[in-house]
């Protein structure tokens, strides 16, 4: 199985708290126990490594429902530990994920908050046509209550142009979801460097 180092060695910083609760989104939720500034690194999602074909196995068996394991690479998923599980999804979420599974603050987050982030930006977009779940076929609904909820949670692509570049020029795309879509919207990416290099 291909690992990188950095995903497994990866700890969540001391003193950064999270507790699981009821959530008005949807079962529990993961709360904020302190104050959390904007681009502070809030968990560290992890849970056993697993993939494509080992989630269609636990899928089939009834282990696993289709939408419980995070992508963190093109063939390779955490099944999430707790409280990595229980961060719930928004379309206006108020954390994001950066390099493999670090969650962090997309903005100041007030103790008792709840932490969420959007799903759709850890679900590639070049999975196996021989898996359960090919690129068209991963979907779930979304009960966020947002104002700009988008009803359904699918591919990253499916976030809406203007979303997904703010999400990129916040740094609130895995690592490996950078490296597919600047394959297939390379222009998203320019801007990016441009402002860089102003």
């Amino acid at each position: 199985m291909e690992t990188d180092s950095t995903i497994i060695s990866a700890e969540t910083p001391k003193g950064t708290q999270v507790e699981v609760r009821e959530s008005g989104v949807a079962g529990k939720g993961c709360f904020a126990t302190k104050p959390i500034k904007e681009g502070e690194t809030i968990h560290i999602l992890r849970g056993e490594l697993l993939t494509g074909p080992e989630i269609d196995q636990r899928i089939i068996a009834g282990e696993e429902r289709p939408d419980d394991e995070l992508q963190i690479g093109e063939n390779l998923f955490f099944a999430l530990d707790n409280p990595s599980y229980f961060f719930n999804h928004s379309c206006e979420p108020n954390g994001g994920i950066r390099g493999a599974s670090e969650l962090f603050a997309l903005r100041d987050i007030e103790e008792g908050e709840e932490i969420t982030y959007d799903y759709a930006t850890t679900v590639g977009v070049k999975r196996d046509p021989s898996w359960l779940l090919g690129n068209n076929d991963w979907i779930m609904m979304c009960r966020c209550g947002s104002e700009k909820c988008r009803g359904e949670i699918k591919p990253v692509t499916s976030i809406p142009e203007k979303t997904l570049d703010r999400y990129i020029q916040r740094g609130a795309i895995p690592a490996f979801i950078r490296q597919q879509l600047s394959q297939i919207t390379p222009w998203l990416f320019e801007t990016q460097q441009n402002s860089l290099a102003l």
